[in-house]
């Protein structure tokens, strides 16, 4: 032990010098050892050179058949041993990292996509990827900013309807979130195909504040969007929209109580759509007065991301394809009018029927239709049996 000594107080190492002193006093010459690490055996020999001139002592007695160690090779080889196994251990540790078999995720999402949007990425990575470490914070956008900025996450859930907020983000477009009516069924536009803000205008709303600007109007009435990250171009009759907030509840579940109760509508995020209780109708926003969200996933600038971020972020993508949530893609054709507002459901892959609602097949109609006509026009969101 007294020659590591000596090297751990005045000398600095190449551990390689150490590897193949080890793999010579393994295999009892330097033909041999050069053979088990692909070397040739004056390169073998140039090293053990090296290493005993860089200590000071001879570590092995040259004989006529092989080599011996010497004392002071004796004292070496464990630490020689140690410094080699540990340095295989950090290649495996590093391998293990790069092919996902190991490793941790620190992501972060805002509520609306903890709804299914998050859970059902979650779900696929960790089937594929069950060695990484995956963990979920779920906060405001500001906070999760914050997050990111203090490295306490890897990667965020975000959306852009705060001017300035996502700057210095790099920022990976994953949807846009669209908003939707959320009325009792027993409301006299829950039938319509789709309605405008202009018809809801005499309603009371339930919302999440009562500062237009922290709702999900925001983007509608011209409030928080900033350059490529607030509402979609075109909101036409939309913009300056002025609900009347009579109710500010904060909670999904609450707003969709206040809302069967028949005390007003509120608006529903796509992300949240699937979990609206059966008692209460979504009905699109026309898509000229529809305050969009986009989603991004929002990780620091010119940080090295984990090797787990890509595959992840792959999930995501996957996720938002297949959400059985209401995210057509609304194409209307003027020469025809409103009844051709086709929706692409994203679940079948089929083209649904005018009305403005997706798919969700095997599931009732809540809208009692009488006649077959009827039930084509408004079954494409619910999927009615009698289509």
């Amino acid at each position: 032990m007294y020659v590591m000594a000596r090297m751990l107080s005045s000398h600095v190492v190449d551990t390689s010098l150490l590897v193949v002193f080890r793999t010579v006093a393994e295999c009892g010459s330097f033909t041999a050892a050069a053979q088990a690490l692909g070397y040739t055996q004056s390169a073998v020999s140039r090293q053990v050179s090296a290493l005993e001139s860089e200590f000071g002592v001879s570590l092995f007695d040259r004989l006529p058949r092989g080599v011996r160690l010497t004392e002071s090779g004796r004292s070496l080889l464990p630490a020689a041993t140690a410094v080699a196994s540990r340095l295989s251990a950090a290649r495996e540790d590093l391998a293990a990292l790069g092919s996902l078999a190991a490793g941790r995720l620190r992501a972060g999402a805002f509520p609306t996509a903890d709804t299914a949007l998050v859970p059902q990425a979650v779900a696929a990575f960790r089937a594929s990827h069950p060695g990484v470490l995956l963990s979920v914070t779920e906060g405001f956008v500001r906070d999760l900013v914050r997050h990111l900025a203090e490295d306490e996450l890897d990667v965020a859930i975000v959306t852009g309807t705060v001017p300035g907020l996502l700057d210095g983000l790099e920022l990976r477009h994953l949807m846009d979130d669209l908003m939707f009516v959320a009325m009792p069924a027993s409301h006299g536009l829950a039938d319509r195909p789709m309605v405008r803000l202009a018809d809801l205008a005499g309603e009371d709303w339930i919302a999440g504040s009562s500062r237009l600007e922290e709702t999900l109007f925001a983007p509608s009435a011209g409030l928080g969007a900033s350059a490529g990250l607030g509402a979609s171009a075109g909101l036409g009759a939309s913009a300056g929209f002025r609900p009347r907030i009579t109710y500010v509840i904060r909670e999904w579940v609450a707003k969709q109580g206040f809302v069967a109760a028949g005390l007003g509508v509120t608006l529903i995020p796509s992300l949240a759509a699937g979990s609206v209780r059966p008692d209460v109708v979504l009905v699109p926003l026309h898509p000229d007065d529809s305050p969009v969200r986009k989603v991004f996933a929002a990780t620091p600038a010119g940080v090295t991301p984990p090797f787990a971020l890509a595959a992840f972020l792959d999930c995501l993508d996957h996720a938002c394809a297949s959400l059985a949530l209401v995210r057509g893609i609304l194409a209307e054709d003027a020469a025809t009018g409103p009844d051709s507002v086709q929706v692409v459901c994203q679940v079948s892959r089929v083209t649904c029927a005018p009305c403005g609602r997706r798919a969700r097949l095997r599931a009732r109609c809540r809208h009692r239709c009488t006649t077959r006509r009827r039930r084509r026009r408004c079954c494409a969101w619910y999927g009615c049996r009698g289509r």
